[in-house]
């Protein structure tokens, strides 16, 4: 090899290096015979514009076009023909629906005008004022009747669906009671439903009356203070409420009745006005905590036997009398703000302390002669009603 040649195999580090190979780049023009990719958004856009989803169908096109000017594709056609029916489908759907929408059928318009003519309104309402029977034919005429004077519905309802809260106008005479008439409490009322007991697990056999009845009551009592909040209604000495139920009879029972309405009526049944339900809203801290502390005795006093069980009496004096103790635990330590409360309420609490100990000489009696002697001797519990008007006038809660 001649030194020309050795020469020539040396590399020259100034020369220009060879074009190295060079991948195709994105977006290059295809090589001759290659054909182009179908662009995918285009054809879900023009799909979008068939199923009339035109916003779907313009923002899929949108995105198609912008994909076509970065690199070749086929179908660019079809992503301008896609935004072409979805900007048409928006505008007919921007005429024609506050057009639907204000579309008025004279036909329909027409006959609506004729209905109206023809309805009247019936005046069914006795001359005397008074709910017909419900046996009367103008009885369910009456029974949709609004009195635009009266805050709540009247008229003839259902006994079984009285609620508390319901005034009842005039009380019937007798046993069997089917319907009353509903009026508002602000109008003269003979009755005012406090609550209701469903008597299941009884029987098919009615029980007798003076059981029925103590069933009763047993129900109703303790509904009387939550309903009432300031039991003082039924316990004072000056014109109370009194307490009252509607049972099944023997014959409603037979027939499944087995439900109990729960209510007050006036001092000697005279008719009242006035709801007596307690509103939590009228009184004011120092009353409500004065409420709260004698709820449970006043709760126990009022859930006397009905029948003269000498075992029930006897457990009746020692709840009383374990709540009269509570009561006063509970007077001694309370702080009231009023002028005056404090004092009163320990002077109550001496009270309370002195009739717990009249309700455990009372549980001891022998027999029920012997308790109801020993009841109709007793001064303590008089002294504390009188302690406790005191308190309630600190408080400026009624007293009569």
């Amino acid at each position: 090899m001649t030194p020309l040649e050795l020469l020539a195999q040396i590399p020259n580090p100034w020369a220009a290096p060879a074009p190295a190979a060079v991948p195709a780049a994105f977006g290059a023009p295809p090589q001759p015979g290659e054909q182009l990719p179908r662009e995918p958004l285009s054809i879900a856009a023009i799909g979008a514009a068939g199923m009339l989803l035109s916003p779907v169908a313009l923002g899929l096109s949108a995105l198609a076009l912008r994909r076509h000017r970065r690199r070749p594709a086929r179908g660019r056609s079809l992503a301008v023909a896609a935004a072409t029916i979805a900007v048409a489908q928006l505008g007919v759907a921007a005429v024609a629906v506050p057009v639907a929408l204000s579309w008025d059928s004279g036909e329909e318009t027409a006959v609506a005008a004729e209905r109206t003519t023809e309805v009247e309104p019936a005046d069914d309402t006795p001359d005397d004022g008074k709910a017909p029977s419900k046996d009367d034919p103008e009885w369910q005429d009456w029974h949709d009747e609004v009195d635009p004077d009266l805050p709540t519905a009247t008229g003839p309802l259902w006994a079984d669906v009285l609620a508390p809260g319901d005034c009842i106008g005039a009380l019937p005479e007798g046993d069997a009671v089917l319907d009353l008439g509903l009026v508002s409490c602000e109008a003269p009322h003979e009755g005012e439903v406090f609550g209701r007991v469903e008597l299941f697990g009884q029987g098919e056999e009615a029980p007798d009356d003076e059981e029925l009845m103590d069933l009763a009551y047993q129900g109703c009592d303790p509904q009387i203070v939550p309903y009432l909040l300031d039991s003082w209604k039924v316990l004072a000495e000056d014109e109370p409420l009194e307490v009252a139920v509607m049972h099944p009879t023997a014959e409603t029972w037979a027939h499944g009745d087995r439900q109990v309405t729960c209510y007050f009526v006036g001092p000697g049944g005279e008719p009242t006005t006035g709801s007596a339900r307690g509103n939590p809203a009228a009184y004011d801290v120092d009353q409500r905590t004065l409420l709260r502390i004698t709820g449970p005795r006043d709760s126990a006093m009022l859930s006397s036997p009905y029948l003269h069980d000498h075992e029930r009496l006897t457990a009746w004096a020692e709840t009383t009398g374990e709540a009269a103790e509570n009561q006063a635990a509970l007077l001694r330590n309370i702080y009231l703000d009023q002028y005056g409360a404090t004092p009163a309420a320990l002077g109550l609490a001496r009270a309370r302390e002195a009739e717990a100990e009249f309700w455990r000489e009372v549980a001891d009696a022998p027999d029920t002669d012997a308790f109801y002697a020993a009841m109709a001797e007793d001064e303590t519990i008089e002294a504390a009603e009188t302690a406790e008007a005191k308190l309630r006038e600190k408080l400026d809660l009624p007293t009569s």
